[in-house]
């Protein structure tokens, strides 16, 4: 397996900010039910972005009298699988890389 330090490094580096990301929003939040501009504000994403993530099954939204709502345990579960995927698409990408060949 032929990992590049440098990207290695890149990618430790984007991870380590991910998780405090996702620390800091376990700490600073207690509420469970979110309204969906709630949702919006938690992740810092566009309403267009989250309907996109809805649309892929990745944020559960429940509907109550033509409002949308999001739970914060299920944003938190999404945001953790998310990470996982990112680091396998990482790390495979990285082993698919082939050497440079010496000419």
């Amino acid at each position: 397996m032929n990992v590049d330090p440098k990207e290695l490094s890149e990618f430790n580096q984007r991870l380590k900010s991910l998780d405090a990301k996702l620390s800091e929003i376990k700490i600073h939040h207690q509420k469970e039910i979110l309204t969906y501009d709630e949702t919006m504000d938690l992740l810092k994403c566009s309403r267009s972005f989250l309907d996109s993530l809805r649309r892929e099954g990745i944020v559960k939204t429940y509907r109550l009298k033509g409002r949308l709502y999001c739970k914060y345990s299920e944003l938190l579960e999404a945001i953790d699988q998310q990470l996982i995927t990112v680091k396998n698409e990482e790390v495979n990408a990285g082993q698919n890389k082939k050497p440079a060949s010496r000419a």
